[in-house]
C-alpha cells in the first residue's frame, strides 16, 4: 500500500470513529459537525491526485466523491446551526431525518475508501 492510500485508509478509520462515537451519543452534534468540516478540508487539500491508487473503488470520479463528502458534511453543519438558532435540545423529526440522511451518505462515501 502506498503512502497516499495509507493516509486515506487512516482518514477512513478516523471518520468512522467519529460517526460511531456520535451514534453512541459519545460525541455531540457540534463536535461531529466541526470534525466533518475539518475532514472535508483535509480531503480537499490532499486532492484528487492522491486518490488515484484506489479511484476505481470510489464508483465515481474523485472530484465528485470529494464534492459529495463536502456537501454531506456541510449538510450536518447546517442542521447543527439551525438547531442552535432555534434553541432545540432535541431535533424535530424532520431535522432528525435530514441528519440521518446526511450521515448515511457520509457512511456510504467513507465505505469506498481503502481500509
Amino acid at each position: 500500500m502506498n503512502s497516499e492510500t495509507e493516509w486515506w485508509a487512516n482518514q477512513r478509520h478516523l471518520v468512522e470513529r467519529s460517526l460511531a462515537d456520535f451514534d453512541r451519543q459519545e460525541l455531540p452534534l457540534n463536535t461531529l459537525a466541526d470534525d466533518l468540516i475539518s475532514f472535508s478540508d483535509s480531503f480537499a487539500d490532499r486532492g484528487e491526485a492522491s486518490m488515484e491508487g484506489f479511484a476505481p473503488q470510489l464508483h465515481l470520479p474523485a472530484a465528485e466523491w470529494l464534492e459529495e463528502f463536502r456537501s454531506a458534511a456541510f449538510g450536518v453543519e447546517v442542521i447543527f446551526s439551525v438547531a442552535i438558532d432555534q434553541n432545540w435540545d432535541i431535533l424535530p423529526s424532520e431535522q432528525a431525518t435530514a441528519l440521518n440522511n446526511e450521515l448515511d451518505q457520509l457512511e456510504e462515501l467513507i465505505s469506498r475508501l481503502p481500509m
